[in-house]
């Protein structure tokens, strides 16, 4: 046994071990970790204890800039939430953003509002030069418009891509409604037919063969009327889904990354059982979790 209770009593080591382990794993789990590996025998409140003191001063570590982002082409950003249990105020949304250059990959997380989030998270990217050309910049979302339009403030000629599996969703479910739930083999043929028009540059082709789907159906039907919010949806995002010509620039069309990061970052630990979290103790563990993520766990000024 080490015999102490007080984190201050703590070696440096031991406590950026704890902290480190504290901030992967559930903390009784971590117990385990620790007397499996260190061969010490510390307690699951030592390891909250010490988790909270480093997720701390984690919360002060910027994001680093991502390597050789000047070689690269391009550089694309995406966000999405996720939740978490909390004490102080009960569910409350988290926000995810991850830049990358397919070369490298940073992420950050934290529990604020939108606005804070976007304002940090994009003047933190600015910060870093990364708003220069020659440098392509695309945002791949699931459509919100409050990430679109942050995301346009702060880079006015960003490309904006909706992500593919969102977009071919919606075709999906309204050929459900055409061929019916059985008919599989019809509404995935139906669908490709139609989605391939954004990999060929034929976004009008497309809007023009949803109008002519819409008007074999009689008006107020459940077709029609699936086929015309289907056919808003298009027009609405038709600048978003130009999937051939991002493809050949070498950007991607997908948010499995974020969906991802987003399971990685906050699902994996903060959902864990039925746990709930002080407000405050679950930002320091978030900011902890990101810059070990982002292999800056040594940027860390440890008291």
């Amino acid at each position: 046994m080490l015999g102490i209770s007080a984190v201050d009593c703590l070696s440096t080591e031991l406590e950026k071990d704890l902290a480190y382990i504290g901030a992967l794993v559930p903390y009784r789990t971590a117990v385990d970790v620790v007397k499996r590996f260190r061969q010490d025998t510390v307690s699951h409140t030592t390891i909250q204890k010490c988790s909270n003191k480093v997720g701390e001063e984690a919360l002060e570590v910027k994001i680093r800039p991502l390597k050789n982002h000047k070689d690269k082409e391009h550089m694309s950003f995406q966000v999405d939430g996720g939740r978490i249990n909390t004490i102080d105020e009960g569910w409350k949304e988290t926000k995810t953003g991850i830049v990358e250059n397919g070369f490298d990959l940073i992420q950050t997380t934290a529990i604020v509002n939108h606005e804070k989030f976007m304002g940090e998270f994009c003047c933190e990217i600015k910060k870093q030069g990364y708003d220069t050309d020659p440098i392509i910049k695309a945002l791949l979302s699931d459509g919100a418009k409050w990430i679109g339009d942050d995301f346009q403030k702060y880079f006015p000629r960003i490309i904006q891509i909706l992500d593919y599996y969102h977009f071919k969703e919606h075709f999906c479910d309204v050929g459900k409604i055409l061929f019916g739930e059985t008919n599989s083999k019809e509404t995935e043929k139906w669908t490709e037919k139609l989605i391939s028009c954004c990999f060929e540059g034929k976004i009008s082709v497309l809007i023009l063969r949803l109008k002519k789907e819409k008007l074999k159906h009689s008006p107020g039907s459940s077709k029609h009327e699936a086929l015309r919010k289907l056919l808003g949806y298009v027009e609405n995002n038709k600048h978003r889904i130009d999937y051939g010509k991002y493809q050949e620039m070498g950007l991607p069309i997908g948010s499995g990354k974020i969906e991802a990061t987003v399971k990685t970052m906050n699902n994996s630990k903060m959902k864990s059982g039925s746990i709930k979290w002080r407000l405050q103790n679950a930002n320091k563990i978030l900011a902890l979790r990101t810059v070990i993520f982002n292999k800056q766990f040594d940027d860390i000024k440890f008291a």
